[in-house]
């Protein structure tokens, strides 16, 4: 529809009105509204220099940029509330335990996306060297390790985590939702405080402090 469309307010309120719509009709579908929301998003993300100008995407990403920095304090105000409430649902498992379980799903998250982040990095490399015969620059260990330490998590895995359902389609009740929920906030404060706050300090330990040039970026 926007490819028809040249007015630059039209488009914006249309790119904030879609995601809402496709939150609607996936729960119509009765499927997850916020993994169809997510998608969405990245196609509309990846296909906007089809449909946009590019004075219209510059001022959709300064619209979205403020907005989405106003709906993540909300989500994060709303759902620190509701986690008293989740802590009283899983209180017949210690405190000690719940420390124990939260550490060690941080820990494990964090493992995957470093070996998936290395991993991925050099398979493509190596397509690209061996397959496709292309001179590719070889990735940088340090560059590489910095990308890795830099998947925080936040909104998305809350939300996706909240919009669970509290029962199943047989009417029992989701036992292990409240936990699912305590571990993704187990896991957006490891990634978003430990590792965000470590983040200046390893770039400056692994030498691309400083460092001026569209490659760094």
């Amino acid at each position: 529809f926007e490819k028809w469309v040249d007015d630059s307010g039209i488009e914006i309120v249309i790119s904030i009105l879609v995601p809402y719509a496709t939150y609607l009709f996936g729960d119509r579908m009765h499927v997850s509204g916020v993994i169809a929301v997510i998608a969405c998003s990245m196609y509309m993300s990846r296909k906007s220099s089809t449909y946009m100008t590019p004075g219209v995407r510059l001022q959709t990403a300064a619209v979205w940029d403020a907005l989405t920095f106003v709906l993540n304090g909300m989500v994060f105000v709303l759902i620190g509330l509701q986690l008293p409430y989740v802590m009283k649902q899983i209180h017949t498992v210690s405190h000690p335990t719940l420390l124990k379980y939260g550490i060690g799903f941080s820990l494990a998250m964090i493992a995957i996306r470093m070996l998936w982040v290395f991993g991925e990095t050099y398979l493509s490399y190596a397509l690209q060297r061996w397959v496709q015969k292309i001179e590719a620059a070889a990735p940088s260990p340090a560059v590489t390790f910095i990308l890795g330490w830099g998947g925080m998590r936040g909104v998305l895995s809350l939300a996706a985590a909240v919009s669970l359902p509290y029962t199943l389609p047989g009417g029992a009740l989701f036992a292990q939702r409240s936990m699912i929920i305590y571990l993704t906030f187990c896991l957006i404060f490891a990634t978003l405080v430990l590792q965000g706050l470590t983040m200046p300090a390893l770039i400056r330990l692994l030498g691309l402090a400083g460092v001026d040039n569209s490659r760094a970026e």
